[in-house]
């Protein structure tokens, strides 16, 4: 019988209200799906996984070129390298699909090699830096944006661990934590 709040409200990034935008600071995806003329802009987010410190993902724009359900996973031959040395962990150089592999069911391929939105068969790992470089959501949330996103979608990766948006005259800031890996100094900003 305990009430508890669930924020619900988000700032969106400065970025443009098209497609795909990533804030990586916020770990959070933006969807903007195309209006027609007349219709209100909408948007869709969800919780994301991203790139380990060292497996940084990237900040640069670039757009879906495929969608897979069911996709195969072809480790690169260094996350091989990785598991087998930090884990004891011996990879297969193919993982097909089913409850093994790490891109759950439903992945998008973009425009940059080895890198794709996808889901997980590790939930717990969004929301945290816990990829390769790779954005991960929770396996309901890529399905979800899988129905919605079509090849072609603009995608954006930013970086901005401050936001700030006007509502009712009210000025709102948010602040995300600042990336370990992040040059720029905030400190001066």
């Amino acid at each position: 019988g305990r009430e508890i709040v669930i924020p619900s409200q988000f700032i969106l990034p400065n970025a443009p209200r098209d497609g795909i935008v990533i804030n990586v600071p916020a770990m959070r995806l933006f969807y903007y799906p195309k209006v027609k003329k007349g219709e209100k802009q909408v948007v869709h987010t969800y919780p994301i996984g991203v790139g380990r410190v060292g497996w940084a993902t990237p900040e640069r724009a670039t757009k879906i070129v495929r969608r897979q359900k069911d996709p195969t996973w072809r480790p690169t031959p260094s996350i091989i390298k990785e598991h087998l040395e930090e884990r004891g962990e011996k990879l297969d150089k193919v993982i097909g699909p089913g409850p093994d592999n790490p891109l759950g069911r439903f992945a998008f391929y973009l425009g940059w090699p080895s890198y794709m939105i996808h889901g997980t068969n590790k939930p717990s790992g969004v929301g945290l830096r816990s990829s390769h470089g790779c954005i991960r959501l929770y396996p309901e949330d890529i399905a979800q944006l899988f129905e919605m996103a079509p090849i072609g979608t603009q995608v954006r990766v930013i970086s901005e661990p401050f936001v700030f948006g006007w509502q009712d005259n009210q000025l709102y800031l948010q602040a995300f934590d600042v990336l370990e890996d992040d040059t720029r100094d905030w400190q001066k900003a």
